[in-house]
């Protein structure tokens, strides 16, 4: 007699699937996540530098500041600088403003014309401030070597501005001639009640 299988019941809990399908693990639940609160900002301790770097920092600054420090002339263009001009008569002072690139023609016209053109000009100019001799300025070659000077001391300078200071030496010479006296000027003039005087003395000292 053949052997019929026998049917038993599925165990208890049983679950059915449906065919080819994969049984996944349950999720696993997770907690709700606290909200995060915000650390102040510590500043970072300061440490006082080594001396390597404070000799460093202190010389590196000095070139930085060489290059960006503003002269006290003005400077229009790279090595031209701006100074003013004072035109020295007597107690009378006239100025203008020039630039160390100006022709020497333009020079010289703008001081003739607050000299009111004399006869005779010898113009000589020293800087402001400076006690030394004046220096000649009667042509162009003069007026260069007064540009360049002026270049080198506007470069130079740190804080005191670089004027120049202009005179007409010829007419203090002049004026010093006209003042000058004779020896004549020193006697008096002798009136005619003197003259008759000194004749009657005379005759008197014939007659002793």
């Amino acid at each position: 007699m053949p052997h019929v299988p026998q049917h038993y019941p599925p165990p208890l809990q049983h679950q059915y699937y449906p065919p080819h399908f994969i049984h996944q693990p349950p999720y696993q639940q997770y907690l709700p996540m606290r909200p995060m609160r915000m650390q102040p900002e510590v500043p970072a301790p300061e440490y006082p530098p080594t001396p390597e770097l404070s000799q460093a920092s202190s010389k590196a600054p000095a070139s930085s500041q060489v290059s960006v420090r503003l002269r006290p002339n003005p400077e229009p263009h790279p090595g031209v600088f701006s100074f003013d001009i004072d035109i020295i008569m007597g107690d009378m002072k006239h100025g203008f403003h020039g630039e160390t690139d100006m022709p020497w023609d333009d020079f010289k016209s703008h001081v003739l014309a607050y000299l009111d053109a004399p006869e005779e000009v010898q113009l000589v100019y020293k800087f402001v401030g400076d006690n030394s001799k004046a220096s000649h300025l009667n042509d162009a070659e003069a007026f260069g070597i007064a540009m360049d000077r002026l270049c080198h001391k506007a470069s130079n300078a740190r804080t005191q501005v670089v004027a120049l200071e202009v005179k007409n030496a010829a007419a203090k010479q002049t004026t010093t001639k006209a003042k000058k006296r004779m020896h004549e000027d020193d006697i008096p003039p002798v009136t005619e009640e003197d003259s008759t005087q000194l004749k009657v003395y005379k005759q008197l000292e014939c007659h002793i």
